[in-house]
């Protein structure tokens, strides 16, 4: 069984006990209830992670890596389907023709 929190709204006593996760409060001191407190996370804060073998950057690698996967997927599949809507003549003028050929 977790152990749970419990905080009694009148006194504002804090209670730690192992009960199972179906009981929702528990008998305080004072004569009132104490109610199980939801579990919340202290740390909000994102670090960036850096690789000393590599060199690398975690969070700036990541963002590097998923714009270009972006344009790859871009030139890869919809530029056809562009050529095919708009023409030649249209792929000729904007260069989609060097970079389909490119893949």
């Amino acid at each position: 069984m977790p152990l749970y929190t419990f905080k009694c709204n009148d006194c504002g006593r804090e209670t730690k006990k192992i009960t199972s996760s179906t009981v929702g409060s528990i008998d305080c001191e004072c004569g009132n209830f104490s109610f199980r407190q939801i579990p919340t996370s202290t740390n909000t804060m994102t670090y960036e992670m850096k690789d000393k073998h590599r060199g690398t950057s975690l969070q700036k690698d990541l963002d590097k890596k998923l714009k270009k996967r972006l344009v790859d997927h871009h030139d890869r599949y919809e530029l056809e389907e562009k050529i095919d809507q708009h023409g030649t003549d249209d792929a000729q003028k904007f260069g989609w023709f060097k970079k389909v050929k490119k893949l």
